[in-house]
């Protein structure tokens, strides 16, 4: 009997069908810490494989700021931008260094986006990178980019990077979980 591949799953579909909040739908008002740690391992848990630790811990929230990747707290609470900026670096970590991720969001101030015009952007091509790696496995569609850039050329390629990482490790997953 033929195994069936992991595209052809339901977890493929969820994951190639995935929708991210856009900044709208991201909550108003600013978080404390474990109403953030939450609400950004709530947001990424699609992306985990079973019996993986969180993508986002206090501790590396408290790095970032350290290390001046995010704007400190005001008042022990974090506003929409960083709550977007750590979903950022919650996705991108995966396949860039945080130096890297860093240089990322500066491009995009040097750019000046606005967060929201920025973060929905990131959206919309994690959407289509989600479609082409678990659904059809066709990588070719078109930017979304309004004008293709080296930044926005930069950004689809993580992207693209992020989903096949997930993928592979989905697939391995699967294969451990139909070969016991």
């Amino acid at each position: 009997m033929e195994q069936q591949l992991f595209i052809e799953t339901e977890a493929a579909r969820e994951l190639g069908n995935f929708k991210m909040p856009r900044f709208d739908e991201l909550p108003n008002f600013d978080l404390y810490m474990e109403q953030l740690t939450e609400l950004l391992n709530k947001i990424l848990s699609i992306f985990r494989i079973p019996g993986e630790k969180s993508s986002i811990t206090a501790t590396m929230i408290n790095n970032y700021v350290k290390q001046k990747v995010i704007l400190p707290p005001v008042n022990k609470k974090y506003s929409k931008i960083q709550l977007v900026q750590l979903i950022v670096i919650g996705i991108f970590k995966q396949v860039l260094s945080i130096s890297e991720t860093a240089e990322i969001l500066q491009f995009y101030k040097k750019a000046e986006y606005t967060e929201e015009i920025a973060y929905n952007y990131l959206c919309v091509e994690l959407e289509s990178a989600l479609q082409s790696t678990f659904i059809t496995r066709n990588f070719s569609a078109e930017s979304f980019a309004s004008r293709i850039t080296p930044l926005s050329e930069a950004i689809r390629s993580a992207l693209i990077a992020f989903t096949n990482r997930i993928y592979a490790k989905k697939v391995l997953h699967y294969l451990g979980t139909i070969n016991n």
